[in-house]
């Protein structure tokens, strides 16, 4: 067996290790794990609801995410079995599981998927590290699978589709919009047996991290201290040499850290600004999901965000066989209309 540290400092120097065995590669990571196994893995409970294919696709939804082999220990430690990574050539596929993870992360509030959180697999991109979820998003770009604030094209996950959004065809843009509905239409229609399934305990008692800034800042703070302004809970992170790591619990408006080894204090916030964003990760299940009158329309506000970023200059994106997606205070697609509030 070998080892290899991998990535930043964690919560007094932990950092994940690439475990290579005689049976296989591990990734241990000193974090929770649930929320990969819950999202994305191969034995998650939600997995059985996306069994069957979309409307615009022949492959079960499942077949586009829940693909990582995951064992939990205890809310800070589990092991993800490693998904290689191979030269495979972006096909149309990959744009239909783009606008299937847009759809799904933007909707169950998973945020953080950079181009180095996810993976592409021959026929779809895989999310490989999910910790920030459950967050009361606005729009579909805060995922950072689109560009976002200081996040550039070139470092979201839209990034390992090709160099630039201008670049994309009007197909693929289509295949992304047939991905984003045809999740956001059976979340939609069994929204009831996922909020079941999202009230079980495992849910309730792990930790969900919340990022206050990216690892760059923190980065630039340390070559030039007056450069950023930080929290006294930061400031005591990086000199221990750590990336400042917080994370708040399931509809528990606190936020938390470790001030001494796995002994949390909670962290007090004067800046609105950051209360209000903090206060919008972590949200429960039934806030985030839990009336189709809200859903509706995030589901329609996400895809006019989409309409615009895709269709700066006002392109219609066509579908195919089937009518003009409808655009203006609604969005008509197969039929079936998402009004925005």
């Amino acid at each position: 067996m070998t080892l290899a540290n991998n990535g930043d400092k964690h919560n007094f120097g932990q950092v994940v290790e690439r475990i290579v065995g005689a049976s296989g590669t591990q990734y241990r990571k000193p974090r929770t794990v649930f929320w990969e196994h819950l999202f994305f893995g191969v034995k998650s409970p939600l997995k059985p609801i996306f069994e069957k294919a979309g409307e615009n696709d022949n492959r079960p939804l499942a077949d586009y995410l829940f693909n990582l082999d995951i064992e939990i220990k205890h809310p800070w430690l589990g092991f993800a079995s490693e998904i290689k990574k191979s030269n495979f050539s972006i096909t149309d596929r990959h744009f239909y599981s783009f606008g299937v993870l847009l759809g799904y992360c933007f909707l169950f509030g998973i945020r953080d998927l950079h181009w180095g959180n996810i993976i592409v697999q021959k026929n779809h991109l895989q999310v490989v590290d999910a910790e920030v979820v459950l967050v009361n998003l606005h729009l579909p770009h805060e995922t950072i699978l689109l560009s976002f604030k200081d996040i550039g094209f070139e470092s979201c996950g839209a990034s390992l589709l090709g160099k630039n959004l201008s670049e994309f065809t009007q197909h693929q843009k289509e295949k992304i919009f047939a991905g984003y509905f045809d999740v956001a239409n059976r979340i939609l229609d069994h929204q009831k047996a996922i909020l079941e399934i999202l009230a079980s305990d495992d849910v309730k008692n792990n930790p969900i991290r919340v990022i206050l800034k990216n690892t760059a800042v923190y980065r630039a703070h340390i070559e030039n201290p007056k450069s950023e302004q930080m929290l006294p809970e930061e400031l005591a992170q990086m000199n221990r040499g750590d990336v400042p790591y917080f994370y708040k619990n399931l509809g528990n408006e606190e936020l938390w850290y470790w001030a001494q080894l796995r002994k949390p204090e909670a962290v007090y916030l004067t800046d609105a600004t950051t209360t209000k964003d903090v206060q919008r990760h972590g949200v429960s299940p039934q806030a985030l999901l839990g009336a189709e009158a809200e859903l509706l329309p995030k589901v329609a506000s996400g895809a006019l965000y989409l309409i615009k970023a895709l269709s700066p200059e006002g392109f219609v994106l066509k579908d195919g066989a089937h009518d003009d997606i409808q655009i203006g205070h609604s969005v008509s697609w197969h039929g079936r209309e998402y009004k925005r509030a």
